[in-house]
């Protein structure tokens, strides 16, 4: 039930409010990332006032699943849970097909299309296989808890502190969306002691991050996307292999900054101007998860703020700014709402002397050498 709550209720209600993009395997993604996200302002609103408790995350899981049920009752009582997963299968074999096209007789250039078609086959198939590959690490991590120095001193400590409703201690100045995501765990849970379930998200972010590339490349019939994937593959072998289920969030991070580049590029390439600013929006929503997953996330929320800016503004005439103040607003308020209280509270406890900021600590470093 936790890590339903974590990675699909609260998105799936804000996907019943907003539009969300149309490809499955990129809904699907989303769908996750707007969870995590909600689920952290959840956790830290809850703990700010005293009454993140077991009883009421279950009172805001049934408030959830109700609204999902009473807004979708329609949908449920024609369809089964069957025919939904098959709608979606088929959905994306008219995708794979998609991107094939036949070749007919009267091409001139039969042969350069043939050899498109099969390096462009063999790019997807080798895609699937890294799929299939990451998606075995779900296996691997069943029954295993944190074991890695950094996620059984940090990441993991800082999801018992949440669970136990209160602030983390020692933080540092690192944010804290995959730590609330534990703390949400285990208070459903009712304990931190098995630590599975927390550690099971982890290996979502790289397979999620594979699921978007190969998303764009159906969607936008461009194979250089299904390379990505295998790219990323070797990648994660070479660099990445022990903290795939380790519970380090540097993963995270890369799928949250992916997540908002597509979205800046969807809004790049809308021409009307209102969905043109709906993108814009959900990108700042996705780049304020960036910033609350790892400090790098901060450099993601302000090229998101500036890319979006320009494409927005060179969709629209000078005169139409003043009947869009409403939305601009809306962008000032995510990362306000998202990124500001949690770094806030660590600059009142930086200038309180109450913790340090590690990143003062290699500037201390570097001013003793030259001393």
């Amino acid at each position: 039930i936790g890590i339903i709550q974590v990675l699909f209720l609260p998105g799936l209600i804000l996907q019943s409010l907003i539009e969300y993009p149309k490809n499955i395997l990129i809904k699907m993604a989303t769908i996750i990332a707007s969870s995590l996200i909600l689920n952290y302002i959840i956790v830290f609103a809850l703990t700010t006032i005293g009454i993140f408790e077991q009883w009421i995350c279950f009172v805001i899981i049934s408030i959830e699943v109700i609204f999902l049920i009473t807004t979708n009752w329609q949908m449920l009582s024609k369809t089964s849970l069957e025919n939904t997963f098959v709608h979606w299968w088929n959905s994306l074999c008219r995708s794979i097909e998609d991107i094939f096209t036949p070749i007919t007789k009267e091409e001139t250039q039969r042969w350069q299309k043939f050899f498109t078609l099969l390096f462009l086959v063999l790019f997807l198939v080798s895609a699937f296989s890294a799929i299939d590959w990451v998606s075995g690490y779900f296996k691997y991590n069943l029954g295993r808890g944190f074991e890695t120095w950094d996620a059984v001193v940090s990441w993991n400590r800082w999801g018992v502190d949440w669970s136990e409703n209160h602030f983390p201690q020692s933080t540092q100045d690192y944010p804290q969306l995959i730590p609330a995501a534990f703390g949400m765990i285990y208070q459903v849970m009712g304990s931190n002691e098995v630590q599975f379930f927390a550690k099971a998200i982890m290996p979502f972010f790289p397979l999620l991050t594979m699921l978007l590339m190969l998303g764009m490349g159906l969607k936008t019939k461009n194979y250089g996307y299904f390379i990505g994937v295998i790219i990323f593959r070797y990648l994660l072998k070479k660099f990445f292999l022990e903290y795939i289920i380790a519970g380090y969030v540097d993963l995270a991070l890369a799928f949250f900054s992916l997540i908002t580049i597509l979205f800046l590029w969807q809004m790049h390439q809308e021409s009307d101007h209102s969905k043109k600013m709906r993108l814009y929006i959900q990108a700042a929503f996705l780049a304020s998860g960036a910033a609350i997953t790892k400090q790098a996330g901060l450099y993601v929320l302000g090229i998101t703020a500036i890319l979006g800016f320009i494409s927005y503004q060179g969709s629209i005439h000078p005169k139409q700014w003043q009947y869009n103040w409403k939305k601009f607003a809306i962008l000032l308020l995510i990362p306000l709402i998202i990124v500001l209280p949690w770094y806030g509270y660590k600059l009142v406890g930086f200038s309180t002397t109450q913790e340090t900021s590690h990143l003062l600590e290699p500037i201390g470093d570097t001013q003793e050498v030259h001393d």
